[in-house]
């Protein structure tokens, strides 16, 4: 693939297709890009420092196509905008890449007999040079940077004309190269070798010829049974290759690692990135009854193991992408809106936060007071535009098995059960939507709707939290941790739970990130719980956790450390540290960034102080952690902490005592199946230790997705029951 894919990821975005107000709720900012009286199809996007260049062509009925280049700033503001008649023929851009040097693009005028171009703008808008060549027909014009030159590819579409060459920085033909009895598919180049992915004449085999920067043909490696190879990307040290039903991975040497089948619900996949954690794919099913799915765009999660880690479904069949690029703590997709015979480009920008759960899983105690333990898992049905919640009974298969449809439809980022409210002692449930800012709660057992909160639209919802009952009225209160869309402030919003009456607005640091929200005991004696808000700087990875009263004065800083992201917050009950005093204690989820440790650092919120640090198994990339009741018997909770290793594809849950850290049990779930969630269960089983529920996704079918709910003993490891979920239609 090209260069830019290097850096990019795809995550989860919601993009609606009612109206260009629907589609741009969705995002922090929605630009559509329009020419008059004309239509624009995006090709290709990328960035360099602070913009976005995006690439493609504009056209009008009876009047000869021109390209368009554009630069963005990454707060949506259109920069510059560039005309392409490179001569009087129509013409088409096919690629564009940016570096340090410059923003290129490529494409071709004319038909019959055409001419491929090579332009170099600066990153001012201005030309720098222009590369021309004749070509006897029409074909596609692909081009790969590295520091020293510019390498490109020109191919007909199924036909045995190719030509692989390089330029230098000024745009002086250095070299040309044309294979023969090969089709070209895609190129790519490294800082000192470039790749031709070729399909060969009548046997179709596939072939990657490896060129030093001087036109030396160095080997060939096979790519072996490749239906095609659409994109060609490199990673620390390895090669992956797309094609439309399989990719695969390489090293340098051209050794097969291995090859994966392609997730097939998209009816075309458009895109290979490839990061730290993992691969990254994007698809658009446009015929619905190919896949016996809903019309929209798809996104799908692989690891590095070629593992399916995750996929997405995003509604709106008329937008089509072309890439997704992320640059600090933004994300921006682009592409083609086609609206019947109208084409439209787009871009939009929201916040990294935007990945969102797909299905989070909750336990409701026992909700119908029958004697049996009840669990909630909420998903997301994005073809029908609903949060659907499925009500399950552990145990008992002929008590509580229904839904919850909530009318918040668009991304929900948190899923909470709340204490009873209406007085039928049933738990109930709480929606928070990251797009319009709504809780929404109904009754776990009727599914009545019983309030809807507002929150400040202004803000970008991020965590979830019921607080004990502040204004008397029986009701617990919700808060919000929120940041703002434009200046990034921080800040906690609470409201009542039945009215929604605005109780509390609270500020915090808006430098450092937010990444969790508890609440505290009451440090200055007002008889109110105090706001902690667990946070990192990331510029030098420095974490703590910000007490604050209600009126919104600092308590304290409790520190958590450097050299680490912090993930979650998790309040324990009181622990001594030795010199009589005691108070609720936190444990702060950690982890570095390159993956090479996982923790979790205790601390008083009186003293102020870390009490001790628990370490976790460093190959378990961490996905929840919960606090268990004591299990062995020395006074204190348990941790638990359920992780993957996606090298070996191994699930665990890891439990170590909170006050010297020992090792009390690992519990290894399946390992084909993949870990969503984790949460406590109360005893079901009578030995008085808590259970431990585990949401794996144990497969996805093209019309169903499946869950399973592990219920294990958290004491012994024994398995207590196996709760089953099928969604169908999503």
């Amino acid at each position: 693939m090209k260069q830019f894919n290097l850096q990019y990821t795809l995550v989860l975005l919601w993009l609606c297709s009612a109206s260009a107000t629907a589609l741009a709720e969705g995002f922090d900012w929605f630009q559509q890009i329009t020419e008059q009286n004309g239509n624009v199809t995006l090709e290709r996007m990328a960035d360099h420092d602070d913009a976005i260049y995006l690439a493609g062509n504009s056209f009008k009925d009876g009047e000869r196509r021109k390209g368009v280049l554009l630069k963005y700033s990454k707060a949506g503001t259109e920069l510059w905008r560039r005309n392409l008649p490179v001569s009087s023929a129509s013409t088409d851009i096919t690629d564009l890449e940016v570096n340090q040097h410059g923003v290129y693009v490529a494409g071709h005028t004319g038909s019959r007999v055409t001419t491929n171009f090579i332009r170099k703008y600066n990153h001012d808008g201005s030309i720098g040079w222009t590369y021309t060549e004749a070509r006897p027909s029409e074909g596609n014009l692909s081009i790969a940077l590295d520091d020293e030159g510019i390498n490109f590819l020109w191919k007909v579409r199924d036909e045995l004309q190719i030509a692989v060459s390089r330029l230098d920085l000024d745009g002086n033909l250095l070299w040309s190269q044309k294979p023969e009895g090969v089709s070209g598919l895609t190129i790519l180049a490294t800082h000192d070798q470039i790749y031709l992915v070729t399909s060969a004449h009548r046997t179709y085999s596939i072939a990657t010829y490896v060129y030093d920067t001087q036109g030396n043909k160095l080997f060939e490696f096979p790519i072996p049974d490749q239906d095609a190879v659409r994109d060609l990307t490199y990673y620390d040290g390895h090669l992956y290759s797309r094609g439309t039903s399989r990719f695969s991975k390489f090293d340098l040497a051209g050794n097969l690692v291995w090859m994966s089948p392609l997730h097939q619900t998209p009816t075309q996949h458009n895109g290979l990135a490839v990061r730290e954690d993992g691969i990254y794919l994007s698809g658009h099913n446009f015929d619905p009854s190919y896949t016996h799915s809903e019309l929209g765009m798809h996104l799908t999660h692989y690891d590095l193991d070629g593992n399916l880690q995750e996929r997405w479904f995003l509604p709106g069949s008329d937008l089509s992408p072309t890439s997704v690029v992320v640059a600090a703590d933004h994300i921006f997709v682009g592409g083609t809106r086609q609206s019947e015979s109208l084409y439209e480009g787009f871009l939009g920008q929201f916040s990294t936060d935007a990945l969102l759960p797909s299905v989070q899983i909750r336990s409701l105690n026992d909700a119908n007071l029958d004697g049996y333990q009840d669990l909630a898992l909420l998903k997301h049905n994005y073809g029908a535009g609903k949060v659907i919640a499925t009500v399950k009974s552990v145990g008992a298969p002929s008590s509580l098995a229904h839904e919850v449809t909530f009318d918040t439809a668009l991304r929900p980022i948190d899923f909470l059960a709340l204490p009873d409210i209406n007085g039928n002692s049933a738990s109930e449930l709480a929606v928070l939507s990251r797009v319009d800012s709504t809780a929404e709660i109904r009754d776990s057992l009727t599914g009545e709707k019983l309030s809807q909160l507002q929150f400040n639209r202004n803000f970008t919802p991020l965590r979830l939290m019921t607080m004990t009952d502040q204004n008397s009225n029986g009701a617990p209160e919700l808060a919000v941790l929120e940041t703002h869309k434009s200046t990034k402030w921080v800040r906690v919003e609470i409201r009542d739970s039945i009215t929604a009456q605005l109780l509390n607005s609270v500020s915090f640091n808006s430098t450092y990130t937010p990444k969790d929200l508890v609440q505290v005991q009451d440090l200055d004696g007002d008889n109110r719980p105090e706001l902690g808000v667990l946070s990192t700087n990331e510029n030098n990875l420095t974490s703590k956790l910000e007490i604050r009263n209600l009126n919104g004065t600092l308590i304290k800083n409790l520190w958590l450390g450097e050299n680490y992201d912090s993930i979650a917050a998790l309040p324990l009950p009181p622990l001594t540290d030795g010199s009589t005093i005691e108070a609720t204690a936190l444990a702060a989820l950690q982890a570095k960034p390159d993956g090479d440790r996982v923790r979790m650092k205790i601390a008083h919120q009186i003293t102020g102080g870390v009490v001790r640090t628990v370490n976790f198994d460093r190959q378990f990339a961490p996905i929840k952690a919960i606090a268990l009741n004591d299990i062995n018997a020395n006074g204190t909770l348990e941790l638990a902490l359920l992780g993957r290793n996606s090298m070996a594809s191994t699930n665990k849950v890891e439990i170590r005592d909170s006050l010297n850290g020992t090792l009390v049990k690992n519990i290894w779930p399946r390992k084909d199946l993949i870990p969503e969630d984790m949460i406590a269960i109360p005893d079901i089983n009578g030995n008085l230790s808590a259970e431990i529920g585990i949401l794996l996704r144990s497969s996805y079918d093209v019309d169903t997705h499946k869950y399973s709910v592990l219920i294990r003993d958290a004491a012994t490891g024994d398995n207590i029951d196996q709760v089953e979920f099928v969604f169908r239609g999503f």
